[in-house]
């Protein structure tokens, strides 16, 4: 361990297990984690958290690899190069308001013939008995 931090007095020094148990340590320990593995850590030490700084980096750069190619992985199911996450949930909200405009033009022409045979003096109902060989 030997992870080198420059305090508020600016004094480069190495970090500590003390240091780890102050609320500064322990708030930022708490975020680079979550933003690493998706949740907040729960029950961890002095120590793992000390060992967490120390490897922080090469967790990060393994975490973006990870990332990379899950977003490959999607680009290559859909047919699209997504270039970001971002992009990726653009295009698949955009998708889903297309389905959705689609459905809403369906019951919206269901409820626009609904209104004509319901219509009075509508001459659809006769059409459509006629269609069906009812007349």
């Amino acid at each position: 361990m030997g992870l080198q931090y420059v305090d508020g007095t600016g004094t480069e020094r190495t970090l500590t297990v003390a240091d780890m148990l102050t609320q500064d340590f322990q708030s930022a320990y708490s975020d680079l984690y979550k933003g690493i593995n998706g949740f907040r850590p729960r029950g961890h030490d002095a120590e793992t958290m000390l060992r967490f700084f120390d490897t922080y980096e090469a967790q990060f750069h393994e975490s973006e690899v990870e990332e990379a190619v899950a977003l490959q992985r999607r680009s290559d199911r859909d047919g699209i190069q997504y270039t970001s996450w971002s992009h990726y949930y653009e295009c698949k909200d955009n998708q889903a308001h297309e389905e959705w405009t689609k459905e809403q033009a369906l019951l919206d022409a269901e409820l626009a013939h609904k209104a004509e045979f319901e219509r009075r003096d509508s001459p659809l109902p006769v059409i459509e008995a006629w269609e069906h060989g009812v007349l």
